[in-house]
């Protein structure tokens, strides 16, 4: 056990090394985007918690660095139409080399632009992930719908609407102006940096200037080199999300674990192995942004506890089912990622529609069964192996009447209890699962069966007795 309990004390002490942040108070906070980020759903989930924290500790600023061809489309209009609009604190977006795509669309939602020399911006045509082409009527309403969030954030912001929809939508019918910007029919928008800060009508183009670098940035908007701080991913919610990738394994190990304890009453070895497998599952989904919170947490330990009773106190196959229920459904809950789960009931972006709770239920639920069978395959294993493998560290202890105390160590056990104890018979004081206790002439003894069931108040008989356990099967 000290080893698991090192174990959990390491985990301990690495959350607050690896957990701790730095505070955004006062500071101008720089999200990078790069080419993998807007492909990556964690990088939404960071950057949502990244940017709520920056409203609630007063950053003076956000800026965006960015050098991207672009990502997950429906992820960036959430993020556009919802964590943007919602902070509190001044938005830049910085292009730094590109953003095409996706990156153009969160520059957009920026308060404002700022360009190196030759970078690019534009080119945010709506596009289906698998590379089809998606139908002309589907097409239209999906670009009526993304054109009512681009207008509404291009005149929050002070940004051309004009602008934005010749970055977005093709027009085969006519050439289309505006300014110095002129775009051919059929062809979408892409502005280099120099072409964005022209002016039209005393404003520019969309970027408010061209610097060199983040520096140059930093010192024109009248900020500190010392104020600025670049958001990280703690190094414990990294790991979290690699611990998340691995559910299936360990729902795998904590069911192995806990039947072990089954097998061994009393050591706690294998109720060890569980915790710490469990444990290890509940936090790594839950910083990884799924469902695992209290709640799914307590649902869990309830079901854990009615089993318990089912076991020990209450016979029942109805607690011991329910229980189950619980305890399974708590697992697959914990592994539903919390945005899609917020998401059933509301239009897909690409098809029009309406996310179902099969499409978010679908992955947690193939790496619950991943993990189930392969425990069921590892308590099959184990059913085989350990009726006859003794386990190191495991004494059987017995409370035995008129004051007399279990043997002082192994050799001691099987030279005063073998020849005591083989072939003797005495009722099972509870039920054998296959391990339990047993009354055999006044004396309570730990015993296990080779796999079977034995209800308690079964007669049963000793025909194993060796150092490490006291093996009966039902009497004749």
């Amino acid at each position: 056990m000290r080893l698991f309990f090192s174990f959990l004390l390491a985990l301990f002490c690495s959350s607050i090394v690896w957990g701790e942040e730095q505070s955004y108070t006062g500071k101008v906070l720089v999200i990078e985007v790069g080419e993998k980020s807007l492909v990556n759903k964690q990088s939404f989930k960071f950057w949502q918690r990244t940017l709520a924290r920056a409203s609630e500790e007063q950053a003076r600023a956000v800026i965006f660095q960015l050098d991207t061809p672009g990502g997950l489309a429906i992820d960036t209009k959430d993020l556009m139409v919802q964590e943007l609009r919602d902070l509190e604190v001044p938005s830049y977006a910085f292009v730094d080399d590109e953003a095409i795509s996706a990156g153009a669309m969160i520059s957009i939602a920026c308060d404002s632009i700022w360009m190196t020399p030759g970078s690019t911006i534009g080119a945010a045509a709506i596009v289906n992930g698998t590379g089809a082409e998606i139908e002309k009527v589907m097409r239209g309403k999906l670009e009526s719908f993304f054109d009512a969030n681009i207008r509404a954030v291009t005149q929050e912001n002070g940004h051309p609407t004009e602008i934005a929809q010749m970055m977005m939508f093709i027009d085969d019918e006519k050439t289309r102006r505006y300014g110095p910007v002129k775009l051919e029919k059929g062809k979408l928008l892409t502005l280099t940096a120099e072409e964005a800060v022209q002016l039209h009508k005393g404003q520019p183009v969309l970027a408010d200037g061209i610097v060199k670098d983040l520096d140059a940035l930093v010192a024109q908007l009248g900020f500190a080199p010392g104020d600025v701080v670049v958001a990280q991913q703690t190094g414990f919610e990294r790991l979290a999300w690699h611990i998340s990738a691995w559910s299936s394994v360990l729902i795998l190990i904590g069911i192995g674990g806990l039947y072990f304890e089954m097998k061994s009453p009393g050591f706690g070895l294998g109720a060890g192995v569980a915790a710490v497998a469990f444990g290890v599952f509940f936090f790594g989904n839950f910083v990884a942004g799924n469902l695992a919170g209290y709640e799914v947490i307590g649902l869990f330990l309830l079901g854990l506890v009615l089993i318990i009773v089912e076991l020990t106190l209450f016979p029942s196959l109805i607690l011991g089912l329910i229980g189950t229920v619980l305890m399974i459904a708590s697992l697959l809950l914990a592994m539903v990622d919390k945005f899609d789960f917020e998401r059933i009931g509301s239009a897909d972006f690409f098809t029009g529609e309406k996310f179902s709770w099969v499409e978010v239920f679908t992955g947690p639920m193939v790496a619950l069964a991943i993990g189930l069978i392969g425990g069921l395959f590892l308590i099959f294993l184990m059913m085989r192996l350990l009726p006859a493998m003794p386990v190191p560290g495991i004494i059987l202890q017995r409370a035995i009447g008129g004051g007399r105390g279990a043997s002082s160590s192994p050799a001691d056990a099987s030279s005063s209890a073998s020849d005591q104890l083989v072939g003797k018979t005495g009722t099972a004081l509870m039920d054998l699962r296959p391990a339990g206790k047993a009354d055999l002439d006044g004396q309570r003894v730990d015993v296990i069966t080779k796999g079977e069931f034995l209800p308690k108040g079964t007669a049963v008989k000793v025909i194993i007795q060796e150092q490490m356990r006291i093996v009966v099967e039902r009497a004749s």
